[in-house]
């Protein structure tokens, strides 16, 4: 027997969610799921997901149909109140596989070449609590400072912008300034 993860309050919330969105809603939606949270905790291949939830080709399907339709929004919408008194933003490198630059051609992927290879950088805001408030996934050559002012822009309504050095400029400082927040920037 497979150990299963959802309880029926977070199915609701997740059903809800994505029917709002028109996704097409299938008898085995919750196994599917199941499967996808599944793989993604164990990080095993999709052909060794457990048959007595769903066969693993389905899944694989599924996961790619709501991958661009709904995860964006179950994130957003499910992640419960964030604190917006106390912004930190960083960045951080993600090593991209040596075949990732392959990809399909006219599709944006984000992957750029940095000293260390292929990389992506993810740019997250997050309150003070730790809770991931919005994010930016740029090439891995792109410096924080280039995407500080849409970093800004995602959390107005905050009281302090705490970032790092990757940040330091008098043009962000300004700009957080601007945006009614106090800037600490070493």
């Amino acid at each position: 027997m497979v150990r299963r993860t959802i309880t029926d309050s977070i199915w609701k919330q997740l059903e809800d969610t994505m029917h709002s969105k028109d996704c097409h809603k299938w008898k085995n939606d919750r196994n599917i799921m199941e499967v996808i949270i599944w793989k993604l905790r164990t990080g095993a291949p999709w052909r060794d997901v457990p048959q007595e939830l769903c066969p693993w080709k389905t899944a694989y399907n599924r996961f790619n149909r709501w991958q661009q339709k709904v995860y964006g929004i179950l994130f957003f919408k499910l992640r419960g109140e964030v604190d917006k008194e106390w912004v930190f933003a960083d960045g951080s490198y993600v090593r991209a596989h040596q075949y990732a630059s392959g990809a399909r051609s006219g599709e944006e992927r984000a992957i750029g070449r940095s000293r260390g290879g292929l990389t992506k950088k993810i740019h997250i805001c997050a309150d003070a609590h730790g809770n991931l408030i919005n994010f930016e996934i740029t090439g891995g050559e792109v410096h924080d400072s280039k995407v500080a002012a849409e970093m800004i822009d995602m959390v107005k309504g905050s009281e302090y912008w705490i970032a790092d050095k990757g940040y330091d400029s008098e043009d962000i400082r300004d700009k957080a300034r601007a945006a009614g927040m106090v800037p600490i920037i070493p």
